[in-house]
């Protein structure tokens, strides 16, 4: 399937950032326990743990999606992610989130349902605590929850995943700065 900005369903797929080690694999374990449980979704919903491996080409095991960069650099995992994503899943909405986040996907869908702008980037508001002065304070939003319809993955799909300015600041300010372009 190849990628095109025209919603074709009401599928909305999780893609959680998850990373190595024993806290981030209980977190996995007690999400797919709770909210992300097959019994909790229902048939337009999936859900991707998105992990970076050492490897040379993208690969999917059952639910968990591995593409080709270090864990650490989130926005270039979430970039890699996007993109199998638009190639292997007809989704019309994203939630971009972590191992640590919960959410209530009934409610969830039930609002995503209402929204009619093909071209938008949502979540919850934070602000860089750092600054000299007040016009550098920035708004963004939290990696806890991004929603993406389709046509905005396409665009953040575009950004360049290997950008030194891009890897080198806060990932969730990175997604802030290109949509607001």
């Amino acid at each position: 399937m190849k990628p095109n900005s025209g919603i074709s369903s009401n599928k909305v797929v999780f893609l959680i950032l998850a990373g190595g080690g024993d806290e981030h694999f209980a977190d996995e374990h007690t999400q797919k326990q709770t909210w992300a449980n097959k019994n909790e979704l229902d048939n337009d919903t999936e859900v991707f743990w998105l992990r970076g491996g050492n490897m040379t080409e993208t690969s999917i095991q059952g639910t968990t999606l591995t593409v080709p960069c270090e864990n650490h650099l989130l926005l270039e995992k979430t970039i890699l992610g996007l993109k199998w994503l638009l190639q292997h899943s007809d989704f019309a909405y994203l939630v971009r989130t972590n191992v640590s986040t919960y959410f209530s996907p009934k409610l969830l869908l039930k609002k995503i349902s209402k929204i009619q702008d093909k071209d938008f980037f949502a979540g919850y508001k934070e602000c860089t605590g750092i600054q000299r002065k007040p016009s550098d304070e920035m708004s963004f939003a939290s990696g806890a929850g991004i929603i993406l319809p389709r046509y905005t993955a396409m665009k953040l799909s575009t950004l360049d995943r290997k950008s030194t300015r891009l890897n080198s600041s806060h990932a969730n300010i990175s997604y802030a700065v290109f949509c607001l372009k």
